[in-house]
């Protein structure tokens, strides 16, 4: 441009005044630039302080129609081998706006992918799917897919399965076509489909059946579970035997599916198919060969999943974690296509990620987002976000045990810690211990500052020896006392005698504790809620016990005599700790294993191999071995009879003891008298008797616990050694491990006595008594009590859960049991997890019953304590946050342990300068109540309430479930009032309108009443609005009628000003009548509402001397549409004729 003025005067122009104006069109975006070679000319003084500066324009195109993309139509070609090249492939493409970029995926039997051009790639053998995609430089795209199908040259014997490919949307309803090629003079086929049943959903029945074989359903197996599966079963036969033909490309039947994935759908090839593939047909018959084309099912799904996040959430923390958990906070998701993945990332003061719901994560006090994302199994994803804000605990007296370790016969000292021990009046408890694990020494480390003496210590030796000690405290002050956090009370000096793993060391918090807990505050004391929490001596045993075997033991007895009782086995033992367990097993002729030692226990004939193990409190252990040979290789001397020793279990309804013979030759007669340990064996019966000697019932006498025999023959019998004479039948009735002998009562005239030849030739004899043993293989029959739920107060994170013992029973002897912890509370022990602590949460209590022979069982049951305000009737009123323009806030009334209420009445307040009572709403239908339950006093700021259950419902009392709403008030907050708190209460005053009272019961108790007030914070998270004027350019300094214009959505509380640049000042409300220096100045607005939001406006004002600038003005177009371009000067622009007509130009 090049301009000069002829006019003899000066030229003025106004602000965004154009000088001339350039016409395109648009094709994509570019800048409109200002070549740098200003020149302004002349030699007026006013010329020489004009300036020019300059700002550059463009154009910024969009374009939001797609290119389009034309694709070949589908292509057939055939190979002799597995691959070939396939030509002529381009797809063409258009844009209204530029040169398009295409790209192509090939997919199915191919995989490959490229830019431009298709053509001359190697595709294999079946179906594949060549998708080209266009896209222009706006990032638009297009798409679109043909099939190339590759089949392979094939002997026109050979048949040909062909499945159908489709491409389609997510849960369109699909057919897929079965056709056959050189299906010729056919007698049977049969075969079998497969696909994935995940992406699949076989619907309906297969239709298109083909008529001309014909093909029927029944031919078909499309039971549901082989569908399920993804399969279906063909067998087809030509009745006639006749042989069919039909032409390439016959559909011999379709199959419907719902589509929620890709998947192929194949012909099952296997050999091991069932049925296996085979056509079979010619003359003569025979089986073709056969080959299959696979097909493809290829999904779209640009759809996302929906996804809705729970309401916000405001929990208060556990006080011994600082932390709160969540549960319930599950979003509600979907999609079109199968269940999408969930996953969630927290942020604010609490950061995490994962899968799923973050119910494991313990949420940090102060604000978190909970963002949830759904992913479907296309990518395409959708979020949702909830605010977690977690509340600071309320100061609970905390009392630790803590825990220490050592070695056996090490000293430890356990400490007693103390949190948020503030103004405490009195303090007692008692502490309890294993007395056999721990040694008590001293009470050690006494605190100074309470101060703690010796006489508040329980530590006689009456207590200690007991494996127990006493504490009890008062406040000398008459204030009450306060101690650091994690302050140590004192600690328990002990010496470790044994144990396993952990040696537990608790308060004692049962009714019949020694001094039974209290935690008092005030004068007079008043008790006050406080927490435990126990702990434990860790056993750290690193010195492993020694154990030594005997050798080994053979022993000799007669032929038949085995089993026999064998003792002095026990192992030599030493360890650096007194509890250790000893375990044997018994392998190879005897075949056993226990608790303890296997001496005293029966042995087979043949060799044993005995093992011992041993395990000390450290988990250590060692092992040593022997063998126990009984061999039967004895012959008496003289005439001998054996009582056979034998075992049974406890609960077995018969016993056998055989009465064995040896030296039996010529014997003409026999008498001897028998007895029995009778609180082990009852005697039952005879029998199994021996008829080579015609010995029966008749030669034994019963008489008194006593068997006498008698048996005498003219003619001398013999019997071969170790032969049974008769066999005698106890029945149990000893416990397990006991012993019952049955022995020879060798005195008086029934001692033994035997004859051989004849009855008067009596000859040398001996016997050998029997021990019948008492086992217990059947282990003891254990019930856990029912799930159990208990409540805990606010401000506990711990409850003593009573009443929730096992019953256990055992068939041999008194079980003994132990118990595990597991969840939210870690705890072990022996007989009853009843009386122990356990935290807020769930718990699982795994009890397991252990019989004297070792035998164990289990059974399992949670216990879940939930942390409520209180354990008492209580009322809730919600708190809340409330924006200062909010019309309807909503404040539920709630209630807590309702139960067996008679009546209910009180009188609620609230502040009248913050909330106006707008109406009463959601009236509980289980108290059937209505308006005639209220009173209001808008003036007041009071509601009063008054119930009774059989005025309403006709009964005399009402339970109703934790967290109830009994009733909503709904308030309009004041728009003045942001940043105000207002309560509402319970007056519990004695000028209450209807004054507090709760009737329990069918006698009417008057019941004490937790009451939880809600606060309502009022705030305000709109900013207020700022308007700036135009602006300002003038020669005066002092500038007037700048005044902002400011509103808000509650109230504006002040408006501030400050103002930089050429001029440096502040002040309040309004610049209006400021002087300002020459040059620019910016002058910024800043208003605040009554939450301290703010909001700024800016503008400037210009006085003095000018600059002209000179600007291209920016746009925004459509691709192909005409844009307009202003070359504008910004401010007054004044040139002398002068100057002008001589010399002055300007030239850009």
């Amino acid at each position: 441009m090049l301009w000069t003025n002829s006019s003899g005067q000066i030229d003025t122009l106004n602000n965004n005044d154009t000088l001339f104006v350039a016409r395109y069109k648009a094709k994509s975006t570019g800048n409109l630039s200002f070549a740098n070679n200003f020149d302004v000319s002349g030699g007026n003084p006013l010329a020489q302080i004009t300036k020019i500066k300059y700002s550059n324009g463009g154009v910024t195109v969009s374009d939001n129609t797609p290119p389009t993309i034309v694709c070949p139509t589908d292509v057939s070609v055939t190979t002799s081998i597995s691959t070939t090249v396939v030509s002529g492939l381009t797809a063409s493409a258009n844009d209204n706006c530029s040169n398009t970029t295409i790209s192509f995926q090939i997919s199915g039997s191919t995989t490959q992918s490229g830019n431009t051009d298709a053509s001359g790639s190697t595709f294999n053998i079946g179906t594949s799917v060549v998708t080209y995609t266009a896209t222009d430089l706006a990032g638009l795209k297009k798409s679109c897919s043909f099939n190339v199908v590759v089949s392979q040259t094939v002997n026109n014997q050979d048949v040909i399965i062909n499945i159908g490919s489709i491409a389609a949307n997510c849960n369109d309803t699909i057919t897929i076509p079965i056709s056959v090629d050189n299906f010729n003079n056919v007698i049977s086929t049969q075969f079998g489909i497969r696909w994935n049943p995940s992406a699949l959903k076989f619907v309906g029945t297969p239709i298109n059946l083909n008529s001309n074989l014909p093909i029927v359903l029944s031919e078909i197996n499309y039971d549901q579970s082989l569908v399920v599966n993804g399969k279906i079963n063909v067998s087809w036969a030509d009745l006639q035997n006749s042989g069919k033909s039909l032409s390439n490309g016959s559909v011999l039947f379709s199959l419907k599916f719902v589509a929620t994935g890709n998947s192929t759908i194949s012909i099952d090839t296997n050999q091991n198919a069932s049925p296996k593939l085979e056509i079979a047909g010619g003359t003569p018959i025979k089986s073709y060969v056969v080959k299959t084309n696979s097909g493809n099912v290829t999904i779209s799904d640009n759809i996302a999943p929906s996804i809705s996040c729970p309401a916000n959430v405001t929990v208060t923390a556990l006080p011994q974690t600082q932390k709160a958990t969540l549960s319930n906070i599950t979003p509600n998701y979907s999609d079109n296509c199968g269940t999408p993945l969930l996953s969630y990332s927290i942020s604010g003061v609490t950061t995490s990620t994962g899968n799923n719901t973050p119910t494991n994560i313990g949420f940090n006090i102060g604000s978190n987002v909970v963002t949830y994302t759904a992913t479907d199994g296309n990518n395409n994803s959708k979020t949702c976000s909830f605010n977690v804000l977690v509340n600071k605990p309320e100061s609970t007296p905390l009392f630790t045990i803590g825990n220490v370790s050592g070695s056996c016969g090490d000293t430890v000292c356990v400490p007693i810690k103390v949190n948020n021990f503030v103004d405490i009046a009195t303090t007692q408890f008692t502490i309890n211990w294993n007395k056999n694990d721990l040694k008590f020494i001293s009470a050690n480390n006494l605190n100074t500052n309470l101060p703690v003496t010796a006489a508040e210590l329980g530590i006689d030796n009456a207590f200690t020896s007991n494996g127990f000690m006493t504490f009890s405290w008062f406040s000398a002050s008459g204030v009450g006392d306060t101690l650091n956090e994690n302050e140590e009370l004192f600690c328990l000096k002990f010496v470790i005698q044994g144990g396993f793993d952990k040696i537990p060391v608790k308060f004692d918090l049962s009714d019949n504790a020694q001094t039974k807990i209290e935690i008092t505050k005030g004068f007079p004391p008043v008790p006050v809620i406080y927490n435990v929490v126990n702990g434990n001596v860790d056993i750290n045993d690193i010195v492993p016990p020694t154990i030594t075997c005997r050798a080994d033991t053979t022993i000799n007895v007669f032929k038949n005599m085995a089993p026999i009782v064998v003792n002095g086995l026990d192992p030599v033992i030493v360890d650096n700790c007194s509890n250790t367990k000893l375990e044997y097993y018994l392998n190879g002729a005897t075949i056993q294993s226990g608790l303890g030692s296997a001496s005293g226990k029966l042995f087979n004939l043949g060799t044993t191999n005995v093992l011992y193990n041993i395990v000390d409190a450290g988990g250590n252990s060692a092992s040593c071995g022997f063998n126990v040979i009984i061999n039967d290789n004895l012959t008496p001397n003289n005439f001998t009879i054996v009582l056979q020793s034998n075992s049974g279990n406890c609960n077995d309804s018969l016993i056998a003891v055989n009465v064995l013979a040896y030296k039996f030759d010529s014997i003409a007669s026999i008498q001897y008298s028998l007895n029995w340990d009778t609180t082990v064996l009852k005697f039952v019966k005879t029998g199994n008797y021996n008829a080579a000697i015609n010995f029966d019932e008749n030669n034994i006498f019963i008489n008194n616990n006593a068997l006498t025999s008698a048996w005498y023959d003219n003619n001398p019998k013999s019997l071969s050694d170790g032969s049974i004479i008769y066999t005698l039948y106890f029945k149990p009735v000893g416990s397990f491990g006991s012993y019952g002998n049955v022995y020879f009562n060798n005195s008086g005239f029934t001692k033994l006595e035997v004859a051989r030849i004849n009855i008067d030739n009596i000859i040398p004899s001996d016997f050998i008594n029997s021990q019948v043993l008492i086992t217990d293989t059947n282990p003891p029959i254990i019930t856990c009590p029912a799930n159990k739920v208990v409540k805990a107060n606010y401000q506990q994170n711990s409850v003593v859960v009573n009443n929730i013992n096992p019953t256990i029973t055992d068939d041999c002897s008194t079980p003994s049991a132990t118990f595990l912890v597991t969840g939210q509370t870690s705890n072990s022990g022996y007989n009853t997890a009843s009386g122990e602590l356990f935290n807020v949460g769930v718990s699982t209590v795994e009890y397991t019953a252990i019989d004297a022979a070792g035998n164990t069982s289990t059974c399992s049951f949670t216990v879940t304590v939930k942390q409520l305000p209180s354990t008492k009737f209580s009322i809730l009123t919600t708190s809340a946050t409330a924006d200062c323009d909010q019309a309807n806030l909503v404040i539920p009334i709630r209630v807590l342990n309702f139960d067996s209420i008679v009546t209910t009445e009180f009188t609620l307040m609230y502040d009248t300068s913050v909330l106006k009572l707008v109406n009463l709403g959601g009236l509980n239908s289980s108290m059937n109540l209505s308006d005639s339950n209220f009173v209001k006093y808008p003036n007041l700021g009071k509601v009063t309430f008054a119930w009774n259950p059989l005025d309403a419902l006709n009964q005399l009392t009402l339970n109703l479930p934790d967290s109830t709403i009994i009733f909503n008030l709904a308030f309009e907050v004041n728009k003045a009032k942001s940043g105000s708190n207002a309560t509402i209460m319970v007056d519990t005053s004695v000028n209450a309108i209807t004054k507090l009272e709760v009737a329990q019961g069918s006698k009417l108790n008057i019941i004490p009443v937790d009451l939880f007030n809600g606060v309502i914070n009022v705030i305000d998270t709109v900013k207020p609005t700022v308007i700036c004027p135009a602006n300002v350019k003038q020669f005066n300094q002092t500038v007037n009628g700048i005044a902002p214009t400011t509103s808000d959505n509650c109230k504006v509380k002040n408006v501030t000003y400050s103002i930089t640049g050429a001029t440096n000042t502040t002040g309040n409300n309004d610049a209006s009548g400021t002087t300002f220096n020459n040059g620019y100045s910016n002058v910024t607005y800043t208003v605040y509402d009554n939450a301290n939001n703010s909001s700024s406006c800016t503008f400037q004002v210009k006085v003095g001397p000018d600059t002209l600038y000179l600007i291209v003005s920016g746009d925004t177009a459509m691709c192909g549409d005409a844009v307009t371009l202003y070359l504008t000067q910004r401010i007054l622009w004044k040139l002398l004729v002068s100057v002008l007509k001589s010399s002055g130009i300007i030239r850009f």
